[in-house]
């Protein structure tokens, strides 16, 4: 429970999209993955690290494409098909216009997720 007050607190500041706040909200999504690393709950991990990829998205692609693939690993070990699609959605968004070819690759992916 308390790493999902910490991803709630995150989200309200990530809302604000300036550096300050974005700060803030990764300290709180890094307490959720904390906590969820203590109670074993891959899927909160997953939804935390995933929120902070977007944190970066816009500024730094490589680290948000790291935090993608942690949160696409975390949701692939437990058989996520949501997670695996939301985040796969995110990596094709993010390699949009950079990599067409992959871009691709994760969007269909996604699609197949959000279907089964």
């Amino acid at each position: 429970m308390l790493a999902q007050v910490h991803i709630q607190i995150g989200r309200t500041h990530a809302q604000e999209f300036d550096k300050k706040a974005n700060a803030i909200a990764k300290l709180h999504y890094d307490s959720a993955i904390t906590f969820a690393m203590r109670i074993d709950d891959m899927k909160l991990q997953g939804k935390a690290t995933l929120l902070t990829g977007a944190l970066y998205q816009v500024n730094d692609r490589k680290t948000s494409l790291r935090y993608y693939r942690t949160a696409l690993n975390y949701y692939e070990q437990i058989g996520d098909n949501e997670g695996i699609a939301k985040t796969n959605e995110r990596i094709g968004q993010l390699l949009f216009g950079v990599k067409a070819e992959a871009s691709l690759y994760h969007f269909k992916i996604a699609y197949e997720n959000y279907i089964f």
